[in-house]
């Protein structure tokens, strides 16, 4: 289990995911990741560190950006962001294959 940080909002955290995984464009947006994802580790490229970063840009910001618009939020910061971004690589580790894949030269 992931050690908590105080700058980790894990309320907020937990309520964006769970929104996301529950709306249609996130979703989509998500199996667009985890295409990315699955390619990357077919050709051997795959990098956790980078694709902590790329779940960042293409699934958690516009999921933030959804649920404020939806239900208004208070900005979120870079180390919540990072928390979910892991957490949800780590859903996709479990559900779909990507969990023995070790980390690029």
């Amino acid at each position: 289990m992931a050690k908590f940080r105080p700058a980790e909002n894990l309320s907020v955290a937990y309520e964006v995911l769970l929104f996301a995984e529950n709306d249609y464009k996130l979703y989509q947006k998500l199996m667009n990741v985890l295409k990315n994802l699955a390619l990357k580790k077919k050709r051997g490229v795959y990098d956790r560190d980078k694709a902590v970063k790329g779940v960042i840009t293409m699934y958690i910001n516009p999921a933030i950006k959804e649920y404020r618009n939806t239900f208004g939020l208070e900005p979120v910061n870079k180390l919540t962001k990072e928390y979910m971004a892991r957490k949800t690589i780590r859903l996709l580790n479990d559900e779909y294959g990507l969990d023995k894949v070790k980390k690029s030269q």
